[in-house]
């Protein structure tokens, strides 16, 4: 039986093929509650005691422990394998994760693998991280780097990437990898879905290595997005205040402009063209 299925039930039929000593009182009280007769547990088993509250549990019929084991697996809905024989694979979290990862040691991105243990990255990681929300941006690395050390965040290209796919960096295997980290740019939209995924990985680290980008034309940039804030969505606004300084007035400016933005406009919106731009809107 696979040894990723991790309920009690399931831990004890792995055990018991592994010749493994179990508390069989426990392992037949379970039975019972998933409705296993007493006929059929004593056709299966032949049971030795070895020491206080342990036993040796023989297989006497393999094909019916088979069935018996496909059974458990089926019932069980902890993890996404053994959910998708209902068809409830997506209400179950995956067991592991990955990032790409753009690093300035290597041309190619790499995959960073993650489990409930550790994580796997195939080069050395930089002191910095840049978390991109959106893949164009994450794409055009180069030039999202040049626009940081435009704005003034950053003065050298010594920093790692990750592409963070919207919230989906908010994973709790992702906690640790980031940690490792003395400093987190978070290059994300404008909008209440990205403070919130801000204010997530706060939680997580210290307020002082995070920051969270935003240029320093701020509204400029705002003007010529005609993506506008819902009247829910200003209200939400609000939940997010009291993050940083920076972050309070960037709200003020959102619900003044009544704008949000994409960050891909910021892959081809240079300070001049915002200024035309403007200059269009307030036409």
């Amino acid at each position: 039986m696979s040894a990723i299925i991790k309920d009690k039930l399931s831990q004890y039929l792995q055990n018991i093929q592994q010749g493994k000593l179990i508390n069989f009182t426990i392992f037949r009280e379970t039975l019972l509650k998933r409705n296993i007769p007493d006929t059929r547990i004593d056709r299966l088993f032949r049971v030795d005691l070895i020491k206080r509250r342990q036993y040796k549990v023989e297989i006497l019929n393999e094909k019916d422990f088979s069935d018996l084991c496909q059974q458990v697996s089926y019932d069980d809905c902890t993890n996404r394998i053994t959910s998708a024989f209902k068809g409830r694979s997506h209400k179950v979290s995956v067991s592991g994760s990955f990032l790409l990862l753009k690093s300035p040691h290597i041309e190619h991105p790499q995959v960073i693998i993650f489990n409930e243990e550790s994580w796997l990255c195939p080069v050395k990681s930089c002191k910095q991280l840049l978390l991109v929300e959106n893949l164009e941006n994450f794409l055009s690395y180069q030039q999202t780097i040049d626009l940081l050390k435009q704005w003034g965040f950053i003065s050298n290209n010594v920093l790692d990437i990750v592409f963070s796919a919207g919230n989906q960096i908010n994973n709790s295997l992702h906690r640790d990898y980031l940690f490792s980290y003395e400093k987190v740019f978070c290059l994300f939209d404008l909008d209440v879905g990205a403070l919130k995924t801000f204010k997530s990985l706060t939680k997580w680290l210290l307020r002082e290595r995070l920051e969270f980008i935003i240029p320093p034309n701020v509204i400029e940039h705002l003007l010529c997005s005609e993506w506008h804030l819902s009247d829910s969505e200003r209200a939400l606004l609000t939940k997010y205040t009291g993050l940083s300084t920076e972050i309070d007035n960037l709200i003020i400016t959102m619900r003044d402009s009544s704008r949000k933005l994409e960050q891909e406009t910021y892959l081809y919106i240079t300070n001049k063209e915002a200024s035309l731009c403007n200059k269009k809107m307030l036409l």
